[in-house]
C-alpha cells in the first residue's frame, strides 16, 4: 500500500462524483463502476479496508481512508496515513496492464514509461 506520506503535500483531490472527478476518471478511461470494481479487488487482494472514499487525483490515483468515520475537517484526520491506489495499479487490477507493472512503476519511483 502506498501512503500519503510518500506523496507531495498540497494535493487537490476530487470526489469521483464531482465534475472534476468525472473528468479525471474519463482521462483514465474509467467510469465510477470500473473504479468501484478495482477498489473492491484491491481490498480483497491487498487485505486492506477502503472504508472512506476520499477522491481521485489527476496524477496519483485514488485516495482513501481505512477509517469509516474519516472526515477532512476532523482534528486528527491526517494523524494516520491516507491510502493511495496509483492509477497504474488500478489499470493492472482491471487487466489493462500486464501483471507486475505496478511493481515496476513503484520500483522506478513513478518514472516508468
Amino acid at each position: 500500500m502506498t501512503t500519503a506520506s510518500n506523496v507531495p503535500q498540497g494535493l487537490t483531490v476530487h470526489s469521483g462524483d464531482s465534475d472534476a472527478g468525472r473528468r479525471i476518471l474519463a482521462r483514465q478511461k474509467l467510469d465510477a463502476s470500473q473504479l468501484a470494481h478495482a477498489v473492491a479487488k484491491y481490498e480483497a487482494t491487498e487485505h486492506v479496508r477502503v472504508a472512506t472514499w476520499i477522491g481521485v487525483h489527476k496524477r496519483y490515483g485514488f485516495f482513501y481512508s481505512s477509517d469509516p468515520q474519516w472526515r477532512p475537517d476532523s482534528p486528527d484526520a491526517f494523524a494516520q496515513s491516507i491510502g493511495v491506489i496509483p492509477w497504474v495499479q488500478i489499470h493492472e487490477i482491471l487487466g489493462r496492464l500486464p501483471e507486475g507493472t505496478t511493481g515496476d512503476y513503484l520500483n522506478t519511483k513513478g518514472t516508468l514509461n
